[in-house]
């Protein structure tokens, strides 16, 4: 059995070799295990660090980008090497997952012996920082009526996010909504079973089911948000089964306290509203053109 691992690194080279050490302890007899890290073209040469620590481990195959990709893209790209190099199941990962289960793998095998037709993408039980528990992203993906909304909404929080001092006061009670909301929604955890969802896009595992006959893992192209939306809706059209599984659990490093609200916040907030419209516009186009 071949299990394959595919992790996007950007930067942050500390999450990025916990999360590897974690996946490395997770021996299994029945599994030849691989890890493909792919560095997002880290502006601080992080990538090339870590080729050169892990290029005498047969099990770790890094893959530097000559530009930074996005999400979709450069998953897409790892996707690719392990399905190349036979993966019977591939896990996509963000960097800052940890897998703290050791009978992880154990539990993995049980649920494909069983399943491995059924299932095309298994979302497990994603744990934050604050113990929110971030699967399923949502029951549906949006509509085309949500996302004209949200549109809407971003853009005007865009323009406002120009002003300075207005921007501030914006983003303090954006963030504040978004706490209150995420509070609502994710801090339950889900015990069931549960089909036909937007899966959490931060571990992602896909079976033979999707493996088989798809080339790439995000059939969007956005560089950022919305991917799992796209996923949703594409597997909607193709009949593949997403399922939410909560005996299966990671930890998510996100989520981690932040302090006072500094410049660099407000331009990452700014980057997420520009790239939200973007993907939104691409998504309202797919949406339309599969009516």
């Amino acid at each position: 059995m071949k299990i394959a691992f595919v992790i996007l690194h950007y930067e942050n080279i500390q999450d990025t070799e916990n999360c590897v050490f974690s996946i490395l302890n997770l021996y299994h007899e029945k599994i030849k295990l691989k890890i493909f890290l792919v560095d997002n073209n880290s502006p601080n040469n992080s990538g090339y660090i870590l080729k050169s620590k892990y290029e005498k481990d047969d099990s770790i195959e890094v893959i530097p980008l000559n530009e930074n990709l996005g999400f979709s893209k450069a998953n897409n790209i790892g996707y690719q090497k392990a399905k190349e190099w036979g993966a019977d199941i591939i896990l996509v990962s963000n960097n800052d997952i940890l897998i703290e289960d050791k009978n992880f793998m154990s539990k993995l095998l049980d649920i494909f012996e069983s399943n491995k037709n059924n299932y095309a993408i298994i979302a497990p039980d994603i744990i934050n920082a604050k113990k929110f528990h971030q699967n399923p992203l949502r029951n549906d993906a949006f509509t085309l009526k949500k996302s004209y909304k949200n549109l809407i909404y971003n853009s005007i929080l865009l323009f406002f996010m120009k002003i300075p001092i207005v921007n501030n006061i914006v983003f303090k009670l954006e963030k504040k909504r978004n706490e209150k909301w995420f509070e609502n929604y994710y801090a339950q955890q889900k015990n069931d079973k549960i089909s036909d969802i937007v899966p959490h896009g931060a571990f992602l595992i896909f079976f033979p089911a999707w493996i088989v006959n798809e080339e790439i893992a995000f059939p969007s192209n956005t560089f950022m948000y919305l991917e799992e939306d796209f996923l949703k809706k594409y597997c909607d059209r193709l009949k593949y089964k997403i399922i939410y599984i909560p005996e299966l659990k990671v930890k998510h490093l996100e989520g981690r306290s932040v302090s006072a609200i500094s410049k660099k916040e407000l331009i990452k907030y700014q980057f997420k509203l520009k790239n939200v419209t973007i993907s939104l516009k691409k998504y309202i186009k797919f949406l339309k053109e599969k009516r």
